[in-house]
């Protein structure tokens, strides 16, 4: 899989949810983790679909991080 496309897919992400450029909350190895995630994700749900894999990813990095 290309990890800069999924980088770019995770940012692209970030922003349908009103993050701008300037305030992606991510690090590298916040970007890291996540592609991680999404890899196990990948490998558990063969069949789904990577954008929902990623949406899914952000949103739970979402919610966990404002807590």
């Amino acid at each position: 899989m290309n990890e800069a496309l999924i980088k770019n897919m995770i940012r692209n992400c970030f922003y349908q949810y009103h993050y701008t450029k300037e305030t992606l909350p991510l690090s590298e190895s916040d970007y890291r983790r996540l592609l991680e995630e999404i890899w196990k994700m990948q490998r558990d749900q063969p069949d789904a679909e990577l954008y929902e894999l990623i949406e899914d990813a952000v949103y739970e990095f979402i919610t966990n991080s404002s807590q």
